[in-house]
């Protein structure tokens, strides 16, 4: 499932960073809904985050294994702020660790 947030402004911008979401550890994802407040962010371009509360998930290992993505343009010092306000909510994220299914 893909939901995002798409913001026309800011298109013009010089200055843009992404940021990829990761999993610190496979298992079941849960509490995404810290991903939200992104949507606040006053440097927001795009945001996509590809799963949902209950996924089973890999360790994010590359950008093939990320969990989402999450682009930022405008004000080069207002972008790393609102990067580590990223990073801070990526932190909450709970990833709890399940038995490999049966095949």
């Amino acid at each position: 499932m893909l939901m995002g947030t798409f913001r026309r402004r800011n298109l013009c911008s010089k200055n843009r960073r992404s940021g990829f979401l990761k999993a610190v550890n496979q298992g079941i994802a849960s509490n995404l809904e810290v991903l939200d407040d992104a949507s606040e962010l006053p440097t927001l371009l795009n945001k996509y985050v590809w799963i949902k509360n209950g996924d089973r998930v890999p360790q994010t290992v590359d950008y093939l294994t990320s969990i989402g993505i999450i682009a930022l343009a405008g004000d080069r010092e207002a972008i790393f702020v609102d990067y580590k306000k990223i990073r801070a909510m990526e932190s909450k994220l709970i990833f709890t660790p399940s038995l490999p299914e049966f095949q």
